[in-house]
């Protein structure tokens, strides 16, 4: 049982140790073993080369064992008050084999930064592997979908080879954001994707919704998706007089914006351009539905992505600095900061 497990573990025996390492080949019981001996970085080791191996592991399994790798550094660096730290014995070949040798505190941080890096990633596939196993319209080759599942697909391959193929906008945001790169262009054409999205194909009663639409569907993927006005002959399209994508797109934003805005960078939750393109659609569904009170939804999904007030007013007074009201379709400036002011205390 565990416990009796766990008092075999406490024995201090190079005999145990290298039956662990040779006969048992248990990486979990090894890492134990030298955890309960404070030997946290031959832990973290043991767990790298499992989460690295090439054998059939699955994605989970190689997570968990980041997880682990990383929990071991990091108990290594609280436990090391010298510049040189513990000792770490890489592992060589097939065979099981260690090599004594030092490893000094600013490699244990890189080590860890590395793994946090790795660990990252792995989850974002995790989440791309997800999509692709309850999708019914993802087709997607045997050899790459047991790519996915069985081991750590790079950053590069994870974005171009399956994210941008599927079509998963999310994700790639999640990507460029977990990779730092702030390539604005890739980002707003992503954002546009997403709000394109959740209303096109799209029927209406209005011709400036029309224009609207067809301005904001111009170089996406939906550029020859429908914007049709009158009747739908095929009833494919979503109603945009209807109102019902925006519960959809508000709840998209919001949830995104949580994930992205606060991971000390925000370049890839393009606030002025949201903020322009939600205000505009706002005023299209208004003009067109006048007989039912204007919702604030746009700034509603802004808080609930959890923006800072201060943030929001920013940028709404950078949009009256440096856009007409042509441009914003005659959004209501002083009635959006009369409301931004007023939740703001």
């Amino acid at each position: 049982n565990t416990n009796q497990t766990d008092t075999l573990l406490r024995i201090d025996s190079s005999s145990l140790e290298t039956w662990l390492e040779t006969e048992k080949r248990d990486y979990d019981l090894l890492r134990r073993y030298y955890s309960f001996h404070n030997r946290n970085v031959l832990a973290g080791e043991i767990m790298m080369k499992q989460a690295e191996s090439e054998e059939n592991v699955h994605l989970k399994e190689r997570i968990q064992c980041l997880t682990r790798a990383m929990d071991s550094f990091s108990a290594a660096l609280q436990t090391s008050h010298s510049r040189i730290a513990v000792t770490r014995r890489f592992i060589q070949g097939r065979d099981g084999f260690f090599d004594d040798q030092k490893v000094s505190l600013s490699d244990l941080n890189s080590r860890i930064h590395s793994i946090q890096e790795k660990l990252d990633i792995a989850k974002i596939q995790q989440r791309v592997l997800n999509i692709v196993e309850l999708s019914e319209n993802v087709d997607l080759e045997p050899a790459k979908s047991d790519c996915l599942a069985y081991s750590l697909v790079n950053v590069s391959d994870l974005y171009n080879e399956y994210a941008s193929v599927l079509n998963l906008f999310d994700i790639c945001l999640l990507i460029i954001e977990t990779c730092r790169h702030d390539q604005r262009e890739t980002i707003t054409y992503l954002w546009k994707n997403i709000i394109c999205e959740e209303i096109l194909p799209s029927v209406t009663n209005s011709e400036s919704v029309v224009d609207f639409l067809n301005n904001l569907k111009h170089n996406t993927l939906f550029e020859t998706s429908d914007v049709l006005i009158g009747e739908d002959p095929n009833g494919q399209c979503e109603k945009f007089d209807s109102g019902e994508w925006i519960a959809r797109l508000k709840n998209r934003v919001s949830t995104l914006g949580k994930e992205l805005y606060n991971t000390g960078t925000s370049f890839t939750f393009p606030l002025d351009f949201l903020v322009m393109e939600l205000e505009g659609l706002r005023k299209q569904y208004d003009d067109v539905r006048d007989d039912i009170p204007s919702q604030p939804w746009p700034i509603q999904s802004f808080i609930e992505a959890e923006i800072p007030f201060s943030v929001l007013l920013e940028s709404y007074d950078r949009l009256l600095s440096e856009y007409s009201a042509s441009r914003l379709q005659g959004v209501d400036y002083s009635t959006q900061f009369r409301r931004l002011s007023n939740i703001s205390y």
